[in-house]
């Protein structure tokens, strides 16, 4: 917002200046520089205005300058010496003197700020414009919209204030309605009827399942399969989040009932990230349930895919259901901070039940679960463990050694992640195959080497030579992340920590003490952390890679990633994953602390 009123200045340094001036002086150019001035007269004393340019005809504010013009400015009072100046002077259009003005943002390639302001000044004084454009406002708004009368009164406000009283008033209530818009929609949504959505699972059948599981459930985990049974014998379509850190048994808890729908007849399929956690996947649900029949689906699968099948697999998935037009009646979507939400959606239609697992969710699902009534259901860690995580920049560096010697001659493993596998020779010294060579120099026969562009095999004997104890450590990429276990592992070390996003980390510090007990996590960063000259962009680092020191609960940490990155758009259920959420007020953004003020 711009304040074009008169201000009543008292011509201090620092003071706002917004008035009428006389132009008493043409413009002088300063020497060696592109640098004009001139000097005005006010209701007070003169003021000398500054401008650069090669000449005052070639800009746009002060082509016509003249002694004796008269014209309205805008700027703050600066001393210099004796005299008293008008720096950051703006030229006030004699349209606008008096009004206070919102400032509407450019749109890169699209459109300026100042042409949009003109394209709304043109709608808000033809009715017929106006008339359509409060319609679609109405609409938008749905059922929270407080009539064509109110709305008009708050377009008013929001873009011809008389102070810039009314004009945050006017913000605030824009976004309320915003807000109450956004709880509308997703309630509307949530409570849906989809009749062929219903999924009726057999509970002596399930019960008989769980029974001849090797284990005991928790009772996090008895507690969603219960809930999650019912909703999807109701008509309305499941759409909920399963969070669970590593450990904590996600993949059980989903595919009792993955397997329960499955025996009911009903198409389902179970989509993870990558080959290894699939391929896990699919393993387990045949050890404990031996009568359903799995396909695994991957990049490398050949041969028909059975329609009878219970498919598990990788994006291949999304490739089968456009080939074949399949769709699910109840989709898992394991590690969905992984996957888009053209791809979540890409197997599922409106009637298709979707339960997304996650140890930390997106935050646009976070934003759903807060303010879309969309359930989640926790499940609590089966070991206790505790896993001290600290940030280590580039002096402190030796600890990292000390801290490898230490575990090993404790007789426990060691994981190094490095973010490249590529032997690229312009950074050596975060290469995985270099890095690797390095530690084998510093600890001979101790140091094995993984990374996603070995063979199945070589991964194997790799991570076997591992945890037999054979060589303690393991250098290796991102390949750590998911479905790999190792006893003992009570060091985590990540280089060059700052690539990697919070979900990543946090998914790679699960990886520790899965057996219970103590861990350690150190976050590497090429550069000192106390440097107090540090660029905005390390210091944005430091404060994203902290909050995995501030706690160790996946669904905690993405609410505060989600603070402080924003939800994405709740609005259109957009791609916008992160970031401020539309509203029906074009232009206008929500953050979550705006959500919260409205919720409450």
């Amino acid at each position: 917002m711009i304040d074009y009123r008169s201000v009543d200045c008292a011509f201090f340094e620092n003071d706002d200046f917004c008035g009428p001036v006389r132009v008493v002086s043409a413009p002088q150019k300063h020497r060696e520089r592109s640098m004009w001035s001139f000097d005005v007269e006010t209701d007070g004393p003169r003021l000398r205005v500054s401008f650069f340019g090669p000449h005052p005809s070639a800009t746009k504010d002060w082509k016509d300058l003249k002694v004796g013009l008269r014209l309205h400015l805008k700027g703050v009072i600066r001393q210099f010496g004796q005299t008293l100046t008008l720096s950051k002077a703006q030229r006030i259009p004699p349209l606008l003197y008096g009004r206070v003005i919102p400032a509407y943002r450019t749109v890169p390639k699209i459109i300026t700020g100042d042409r949009l302001r003109d394209e709304i000044a043109v709608i808000l004084d033809d009715q017929e414009l106006y008339s359509q454009a409060l319609n679609i406002l109405h609409n938008r708004l749905g059922e929270v919209s407080p009539g064509h009368e109110a709305l008009h009164q708050l377009l008013q406000c929001l873009h011809r204030p008389c102070s810039s009283d009314v004009f945050s008033w006017a913000i605030g209530e824009a976004k309320r309605l915003s807000v109450l818009a956004i709880l509308s929609r997703a309630s509307t949504h949530q409570e849906r009827i989809e009749p062929h959505s219903r999924i009726p699972i057999d509970w002596f059948g399930l019960m008989a399942l769980k029974q001849k599981l090797p284990f005991a459930l928790s009772s996090s985990q008895e507690s969603a399969i219960d809930e999650l049974v019912d909703i999807l014998d109701s008509e309305r379509p499941l759409r909920a989040l399963l969070s669970g850190d590593v450990g904590s048994g996600k993949t059980i808890t989903y595919a009792l009932p993955a397997v329960g729908a499955w025996l009911a007849g009903k198409r389902v399929a179970i989509m993870a990230p990558n080959t290894p956690l699939a391929t896990q996947i699919a393993r387990e649900i045949k050890t404990h349930f031996s009568q359903v029949r799995v396909s695994l689906l991957t990049g490398s699968s050949e041969g028909e895919t059975p329609d009878n099948a219970l498919l598990v697999g990788t994006t291949a998935l999304i490739s089968h259901a456009r080939r074949t037009g399949w769709i699910a009646d109840f989709l898992i979507v394991d590690e969905q901070q992984k996957f888009s939400l053209e791809q979540r959606c890409a197997l599922a239609n409106e009637s298709t039940n979707i339960l997304e697992a996650t140890a930390t969710c997106i935050p646009h699902t976070l934003g759903m679960l807060k303010y879309g009534g969309m359930p989640v259901f926790r499940l609590q860690g089966h070991a206790k463990k505790q896993i001290v995580t600290r940030l280590v920049g580039e002096p402190e560096k030796a600890l990292l050694m000390q801290q490898v010697e230490q575990t090993v001659k404790a007789g426990e493993r060691v994981m190094i992640i490095y973010p490249k596998q590529a032997h690229d020779e312009s950074d050596h010294r975060r290469n995985v195959r270099a890095a690797a060579e390095r530690w084998s120099t510093l600890q001979p026969g101790n140091v094995v080497l993984l990374h996603g562009r070995l063979s199945d095999t070589e991964k194997t004997q790799a991570l076997n030579r591992v945890r037999l104890g054979e060589c303690p450590i393991v250098i290796a990429t991102s390949i750590m992340e998911v479905g790999i276990t190792i006893p003992k592992l009570t060091l985590g070390i990540v280089v060059s920590a700052e690539r990697y996003g919070i979900s990543t980390l946090h998914q790679m510090r699960g990886r520790l003490a899965r057996e219970g007990g103590q861990g350690r996590f150190l976050m590497y960063v090429p550069f000192d952390i106390r440097d107090p000259e540090l660029s905005r962009e390390r210091e944005t680092t430091i404060q994203r890679l902290r909050l995995l020191e501030q706690t160790q609960d996946g669904f905690d940490l993405a609410e505060r990633d989600a603070a402080r990155r924003g939800y994405g758009d709740l609005l259109n259920g957009a791609e916008a994953q992160h970031g401020k959420s539309a509203t029906p007020f074009l232009g206008l953004a929500l953050e979550p602390h705006d959500m919260h003020r409205g919720f409450a």
